[in-house]
């Protein structure tokens, strides 16, 4: 009798055992994994050497050199070390919560199907090592958005794996290849700008200058007899030519060898900083090369000061706030010419914009009856 209970007992655990395995298995949605989803990948992370990130903006791959990474696709151009080092902790630290679907049909509702479509948010990021080795390969789909103290959570699937799943941690993986980079080339403040031409081939040169940083507008020069600016303030957007100057794509400087420049842009700042731009066509982009240079004779002296220099003067006046010291130039000048030399940049539409303007969209007649067009086009190629 108490034999025939015990069997019973057996079998009906055997029984439960069975049915929790089949339910778990049936129900993956409710299944809290809480494993790693790349285990022992925290102990590799040295051996990475190269990143590679793909999604409906296309793919691009970071490359590592010891401590730097570059991008592969523009030519090596350094990218953030620090994003990509947080990338593969963040990979390292994923931890499973939810095993979701195996079934391909319910891919797509997740973001974890192998294609790309345009406007998906689906990525894919594959991580290895200098040998070709695979560390981590992961399809990253839709985010779920953490509720209370939940942590936040990714629809994912491992390459190769039909199991997509729920993983818990931070995954800041961008798939714009530029918020990888440092796109900003230079930041000059128009405060500091003294003068700015722009030269054309065969047209007349575009001049703007100011005489006193205290100024808040430039003036145009160089205007055919007749003509005046049109607009101050347009003649004046000149001058912030290179404020926050950011690429949108970026290149070696050897894809513009043996090319000749069809604009030329020189700015001048009132503490003797010279910026040289020269703008190339390449193929369907136009790129620009920076240049910089320190002109002392460009330093500007206030009255107040060259009267200080007089024997009779009583003391010394405050300097100009906008006149960095000779050293501070020189010292921003090198660290310029270190980070743009070997590049060339194509920067955003309303700064190439401004590159190409021409004296005829700055000046209008000084008497309506005056036509513009015409003697415009014929002065231009009369000017030196």
């Amino acid at each position: 009798m108490k034999a025939n209970k015990a069997l019973a007992l057996a079998a009906a655990a055997l029984i439960a055992a069975g049915a929790y395995y089949v339910t778990r298995e049936k129900a993956p949605a409710t299944t809290v994994e809480n494993a790693l989803l790349y285990p022992g990948l925290i102990d590799h992370l040295n051996d990475s050497r190269s990143i590679a990130i793909g999604g409906a903006d296309g793919a691009f791959t970071l490359a590592r050199d010891g401590e730097r990474w570059s991008v592969t696709e523009r030519d090596g151009y350094p990218a953030r070390g620090e994003l990509a080092r947080a990338v593969l902790v963040q990979l390292a630290d994923l931890r499973i919560r939810e095993r979701k679907t195996s079934k391909p049909e319910n891919y797509a509702a997740l973001g974890v199907t192998d294609d790309v479509a345009a406007g998906s948010e689906t990525r894919r990021v594959t991580v290895r090592t200098g040998d070709g080795g695979v560390l981590a390969d992961l399809i990253v789909g839709n985010v779920r958005q953490a509720k209370g103290l939940e942590s936040p959570g990714h629809y994912v699937r491992r390459a190769g794996e039909s199991t997509a799943l729920l993983v818990e941690g931070d995954l800041e993986l961008a798939t714009r290849r530029n918020d990888w980079m440092d796109t900003q080339v230079i930041d000059l403040p128009v405060e500091r700008v003294r003068r700015v031409t722009i030269t054309h081939p065969e047209k007349r040169p575009v001049v703007v200058s100011k005489t006193d940083p205290t100024q808040q507008l430039f003036a145009l020069h160089e205007a055919p007899e007749g003509y005046e600016a049109r607009s101050s303030a347009v003649t004046s957007s000149i001058g912030g030519l290179l404020l926050d100057v950011r690429f949108e794509d970026v290149a070696a400087v050897k894809r513009i060898e043996g090319l000749v420049p069809r604009t030329i842009v020189e700015v001048q700042t009132f503490d003797g900083l010279v910026a040289t731009l020269e703008q190339y066509d390449v193929k369907d982009q136009n790129f620009i090369k920076f240049d910089f240079a320190f002109n002392p004779d460009l330093v500007f002296v206030s009255p107040a000061a060259a009267a200080a220099t007089q024997p009779d003067a009583a003391k010394p006046p405050a300097p100009v706030p906008t006149i960095k010291p000779a050293n501070e130039v020189q010292a921003e000048i090198e660290a310029l010419t270190k980070k743009t030399a070997p590049w060339v940049y194509a920067l955003a539409d309303y700064k190439v914009r401004i590159i190409d303007k021409k004296i005829e969209d700055l000046i209008k007649s000084k008497t309506p009856s005056t036509p513009t067009p015409e003697p415009i086009e014929r002065m231009g190629k009369e000017a030196p």
